[in-house]
């Protein structure tokens, strides 16, 4: 009686096999790592959305006035310097900031939530990275997750121009009243900083600083979603995303900004779209 043959597969056919899966694989790979990008890129829109959604329910506790970027970071306003940030608090310098007592903590229900909204998820493995590195090398606006705030006019309450200077208030944010231009006023955007290397950092600088109309920050709006594009919600709570169209350095940094995808977006060299008056 003849014994019944067993199938299998040979060892050339179990090759090839594992051949075409690892093909398929890689190529599915980047669709699938695109794909993962995109859904962070919504989570971090949906983040902006709610930051500004807090930002107007702090105003209309405060007379009109939208959060302060940060309280007495500049120097004889009879406050400890530079220990209070929209995003947080600190005791020292030295430390990074805790959402508890920050001014916008109130508006996302508690400090639990408000740690979880201002964390970038396209951010995050940078987040974690930083988290590694020695104090002196972390940077000095640890804690923001990630998103930058309109200090120069939103942030900040801006007065006229005095000997070339902007005369202004960081106790207080500007009145809600005098930004007409809700639908083109950035209030928050994706934000990184190229220090000696890339580091958080907690607003959205203008082309061109509020307090010395003649000079030029170094950018920090941080193009890092798919497409190198920013995330950014505007005064009136909608989101976009924006490709970069202008990048500088003023050498004062070991970085080039434009090595980690850092400048700024619109098609003109002035500060418009942050609510110049």
């Amino acid at each position: 009686m003849k014994k019944p043959t067993r199938s299998a597969f040979t060892l050339i056919e179990l090759l090839v096999v594992i051949a075409i899966v690892g093909i398929l694989t890689g190529l599915l790979l980047p669709s699938l790592s695109v794909a993962r990008r995109s859904t962070q890129a919504v989570v971090g829109l949906s983040n902006l959305r709610q930051l500004q959604v807090a930002n107007h329910a702090f105003a209309n506790d405060h007379d009109d006035r939208f959060l302060p970027a940060a309280e007495a970071m500049s120097p004889g306003q009879g406050q400890p310097e530079n220990l209070k940030r929209w995003h947080g608090t600190r005791e020292s310098q030295s430390q990074a900031f805790t959402p508890d007592g920050a001014p916008i903590t109130p508006y996302l229900d508690s400090a639990g939530s408000s740690e979880a909204v201002r964390v970038c998820p396209t951010f995050e493995p940078v987040l974690e990275e930083i988290s590694t590195r020695p104090n002196a090398q972390a940077g000095f606006e640890r804690s923001c997750g990630g998103y930058g705030y309109n200090m120069d006019f939103v942030g900040t309450a801006t007065g006229p121009i005095v000997n070339g200077v902007s005369t202004r208030n960081d106790l207080t944010g500007e009145r809600r009243s005098l930004l007409g231009a809700p639908t083109r006023t950035i209030a928050f955007a994706d934000a990184a900083f190229a220090a000696s290397s890339i580091i958080e950092y907690s607003f959205v600088h203008a082309r061109f600083r509020s307090d010395y109309p003649d000079y030029r920050w170094d950018p920090s709006i941080h193009f890092r979603q798919v497409g190198k594009r920013a995330n950014v919600v505007w005064l009136d709570g909608h989101t976009t995303q924006e490709e970069r169209t202008y990048t500088w350095s003023s050498g004062l940094y070991a970085s080039d900004p434009a090595d980690f995808d850092i400048g700024w977006f619109g098609q003109h060299d002035d500060n418009r779209l942050f609510g110049a008056r």
